[in-house]
């Protein structure tokens, strides 16, 4: 029967510490209030995408696809965007 062997170990460093979930970044203390106009665009970009689903549009899936969008945001192309 083989036998276990037990060898001394470095322990392991702690886990590092996470940021606290519910502070805001730096970039987000510093982000512009959005304008009525990029409300009304992601508004009619969000109706366009719960309408290729098929099924009737809800005010449910329009707010669905408004948060995909902010999601997929391109964070260098806005910034770039910003700075022009």
């Amino acid at each position: 029967m083989s036998q276990l062997h037990i060898r001394d170990i470095a322990p392991l460093d702690p886990p590092r510490r996470k940021k606290m979930p519910g502070r805001p970044t730096q970039v987000t203390q510093r982000a512009s209030i959005p304008t009525w106009g990029q409300i009304k665009t992601l508004c009619h970009q969000a109706q366009g995408i719960a309408s290729l689903q098929g099924s009737s549009t809800s005010p449910e899936k329009v707010f669905t696809a408004m948060l995909a969008l902010l999601s997929c945001q391109d964070y260098s192309t806005e910034h770039s965007e910003a700075r022009d």
